[in-house]
């Protein structure tokens, strides 16, 4: 042996003992005697490596490759100290030269992989990777990290297959059930999201992202008290996490846990003052809870910190809606349409303030914006035929309109059929089922159906409540307002006969509306406009009788349980077994003189009847009713009475009962 060759061996002796300070002055000893010495340059640049010094170590290989280019550890370890500094591009060109001198080199495949992904070219990774797996079918590394890259790229099916060999290889490999439940979670698979994410905290029980995840999920479902659960466990490893805190207080308000719901909240602002989501939540609990002044003020805050905040901006417009204070709420919605333009929630909701105000264009456009909602996709239909919009002729067509919403909104809209039949249209009408007789009675309708049946092959259909904009309805040109419904003749010598002579004046009576349980956005609404019968203890010394048009179970126990208590208030004649549809309701309304109801379905048939209607409505009441009138263009007939301030009945039946005294 050369002593050349003796001390390189003694210095690479003093490096692999991690002397590294003695093998640096071996090696550079060495180099003073042959400064192209390529074994020497490559192991100082493996030393420079272990110390950290990645720069210097690039510029040691760089000398070693010009000498001797065809050695493949030279160029992988150059190749991994371009990728310690960042230098991504250039060390996939020397993964590439090891792997031209050695196909099967493991190591450059695999770190080629790792630097593609760092310049997210995720295609070329997922072929290093590919590579590594052909080489080495149990590299477990090369499964999973082949997965993110074909996540990255949205190849979901492909990189849930790629997690899974590479927990196959490695059952305890958190990470991997992590990436899994992710995807899972991304494909909307929530049952298998929820497996993995088990698994993680089975595995790693401080794994607070898994909790958080595990949170969301359940938030998605509706499982808002284990969402709760989840995010304490976050909580508990993390006490100041913001965003679980947020979450948290989000699944309180839906749980109805005000109290709860603002803690979170107030906690959150605490951690963080600008936290705008914090006190835009703050704002939906007080709105929920009832106070419109402090919601407002929470917005304001929110805002203040987050001027371009359109959900803040709509929802401060629904509160001064209910506020009252429309033209203030129509300044809230245009500052959230000008931030989102396709906000179509806050399109919606400025129509409606249009129609409040009777401005019917352009609010009737704006309100079909309703259609274009996420929440609406499952209420639009297109019965293989275009929606009629009033600029195509129907001269000789077929259209089919169909109830969108409730029955006091057909029983409101379906006064457009004759309309539209009178335009040269045969017209097919699609009701719900408690309308459907009473129905027979409307001028224009060719065939009457409920959504149940197979709806017949037409050119066009048309939502009943997108009439008046297909008509360009004014208040000035609203069809048929006086009486359009008519009860069947031998329904009324029936009812005529059950009731006998009219002694008194006959009153109907409606204290509480019907409750729609798929719609939970509008159980409060439902709340705000009832009326506890018991409040109308007062009308029971008119010389009146009485008659309950109420249907729904809720209502009926109340009845009879005040009846049963021997309550002071009105007699009242409960015929409601007999109301089997809106036919027999009609039928009975045609016996009355007058009917008193809070605002549902019974008082738009009262009116559309053409029957004396006396509507109670809450302070906020619907955008139909506008603004300050005590009558309807839609209905000549009736007759509205307003809370003077929220939550205020005692006043409007304190005037009620003088006006029903005056007439008597």
């Amino acid at each position: 042996m050369n002593p050349a060759g003796a001390q390189f061996q003694k210095a690479v002796a003093l490096h692999q003992r991690g002397e590294f300070d003695q093998a640096r002055a071996a090696y550079e000893k060495l180099l003073g005697q042959d400064p192209r010495h390529d074994g020497v340059l490559h192991c100082m640049g493996l030393l420079c490596s272990h110390v950290g010094d990645f720069q210097n170590a690039v510029s040691f290989f760089e000398r070693a490759i010009s000498i001797d280019p065809q050695q493949e550890a030279y160029q992988l370890d150059f190749g991994n100290a371009l990728q310690n500094i960042g230098r991504l591009r250039e060390a996939t060109l020397a993964y590439d030269a090891a792997l031209r001198i050695n196909p099967k080199n493991l190591s450059a495949a695999f770190n080629k992989g790792l630097a593609c992904q760092g310049l997210n070219s995720h295609q070329l990774a997922i072929d290093a990777y590919g590579r590594v797996i052909g080489l080495k079918a149990d590299h477990a590394e090369a499964f999973y990290n082949r997965g993110n890259s074909k996540y990255a790229l949205g190849f979901f099916s492909d990189a849930i297959d790629d997690f899974k060999s590479a927990i196959s290889l490695n059952a305890d490999w958190v990470d991997a059930h992590f990436n899994l439940g992710v995807l899972y979670q991304a494909r909307g698979e929530l049952e298998q999201a929820d497996l993995s994410y088990r698994e993680v905290v089975r595995i790693n029980p401080l794994y607070g992202q898994a909790h958080y995840n595990l949170g969301v999920l359940n938030h998605a479902r509706g499982l808002f008290d284990q969402a709760i659960e989840c995010y304490h466990r976050v909580l508990e490893s993390t006490p100041n996490h913001t965003q679980s805190i947020l979450n948290q207080g989000v699944a309180f308000k839906e749980l109805g846990n005000v109290v709860a719901a603002l803690n979170c909240f107030d906690r959150a602002i605490e951690l963080d003052p600008r936290s705008a989501q914090g006190f835009f939540n703050r704002a939906l609990v007080l709105k929920q809870s009832g106070d419109l002044q402090g919601a407002l003020g929470a917005y304001d805050a929110a805002l203040s910190i987050r001027t371009n905040f359109p959900e803040a901006w709509l929802n401060k417009g629904v509160v001064m809606m209910e506020m009252r204070l429309v033209p203030d709420a129509i300044s809230c919605y245009d500052q959230a349409i000008s931030q989102s333009a396709e906000f179509h929630e806050a399109l919606e909701n400025k129509g409606s303030a249009l129609l409040t105000l009777g401005r019917y264009d352009p609010g009737w456009e704006l309100y079909e914006s309703r259609w274009h909602k996420k929440r609406a996709a499952g209420a639009r239909r297109d019965f293989g035929s275009p929606a009629w919009a009033g600029s195509e002729s129907l001269e000789g067509k077929t259209i089919l309109l169909w109830a969108e919403q409730g029955l006091g909104d057909t029983l409101q809209f379906c006064r457009y059929v004759k309309e539209v039949a009178d335009l040269g249209a045969r017209v097919f009408l699609e009701v719900q089922a408690p309308l459907v007789r009473l129905m027979h009675g409307i001028q224009g309708a060719d065939q009457i159906f409920t959504r149940d049946s197979e709806a017949p092959s037409v050119d066009f259909h048309c939502s009943l409540m997108s009439l008046p904009c297909a008509f360009s309805t004014t208040i000035e040109t609203i069809p048929h307002s006086t009486r359009y419904i008519h009860p069947e003749a031998a329904a009324v010598l029936r009812w005529q006969e059950r009731l006998g002579k009219r002694v008194r004046p006959r009153v109907g009576l409606v204290w509480s509306g019907g409750f729609r349980p798929a719609q939970p956005e509008l159980w409060k609404l439902n709340e705000r406009r009832n009326i506890p019968l018991k409040m109308f203890e007062a009308f029971g010394d008119l010389p009146i009788d009485y008659f309950s048009l109420q249907k729904g179970q809720s209502a009926e126990l109340e009845l009879s349980t005040l009846i049963q208590n021997r309550w002071l208030g009105p007699v009242m004649v409960n015929l409601s077994d007999q109301l089997t549809d809106f036919a027999e309701t009609a039928a009975l309304i045609e016996q009355l003189d007058l009917v008193i109801s809070v605002d549902t379905s019974t008082a738009h048939l009262a009116a559309a009847m053409g029957k004396p209607t006396w509507i109670l409505n809450r302070y906020d009441s619907c955008w139909r009713w506008m603004m300050d009138r005590t009558d309807s263009p839609w209905y000549p007939s009736a007759r509205l009475y307003r809370q003077s301030t929220p939550g205020d009945w005692m006043g409007v039946l304190e005037q009620v009962r003088e006006d029903l005294a005056f007439c008597l």
